[in-house]
């Protein structure tokens, strides 16, 4: 489970800050048009019939538009609600024991091709970095080694990482990197 919300919420996950803000700006920007629409459809629909006669002021019978009542939501899920939302998860994960304590490592590159080092650095103020390149878990591979220096890869393939902070696992970090040019039109 902790490999999974690591996989989905961290790096380019679906569900991390930058990607969550780019999808729902892209739903946004779909809608957007249909919204003016129905908008048009309906007249802007107030919510008086005689506002005079209710004792109500004028601006409690703004028209709905998208600029004053969808623009804001979005505005304000892209600019304050995805930022932090991430993090507000992964500690109340924390807080039920579903997510480890220790952060997982960052790689640098990600992924894609490569033609140096992989880096993999510890945000943990202690712990061992625990690696493999054969595909398996760091876990319980009999060919995971720990990190020392940048891993210079001799083939394409995995690089599979937790961290390891005296009993406890970090969840895992995965990526896929390219050795030497990769393929295209005249080279596959």
């Amino acid at each position: 489970f902790a490999d999974r919300i690591q996989h989905h919420c961290f790096g380019t996950g679906v569900l991390s800050p930058t990607a969550a803000s780019e999808l729902w700006t892209l739903r946004a920007e779909i809608l957007d048009r249909a919204l003016r629409a129905e908008s048009a459809r309906w007249g802007d629909h107030r919510r008086d019939i005689n506002p005079s006669s209710q004792g109500h002021q004028s601006s409690d019978f703004d028209l709905y538009t998208v600029e004053n009542t969808t623009r804001p939501v979005s505005d304000y899920l892209v600019e304050s609600y995805f930022p932090v939302r991430r993090d507000v998860i992964v500690q109340q994960l924390r807080n039920d024991n579903l997510y480890p304590s220790v952060d997982a490592p960052v790689l640098t590159p990600g992924s894609g091709p490569i033609s140096t080092g992989v880096v993999i650095s510890n945000p943990n103020p202690t712990g061992s970095i625990i690696y493999t390149t054969d595909g398996s878990d760091p876990i319980n591979s009999t060919t995971a080694l720990t990190y020392s220096a940048p891993v210079n890869l001799t083939a394409s393939g995995p690089v599979r990482v937790r961290i390891l902070d005296r009993a406890e696992w970090s969840a895992l970090v995965e990526a896929i990197y390219i050795v030497g040019p990769p393929a295209a039109d005249g080279n596959l």
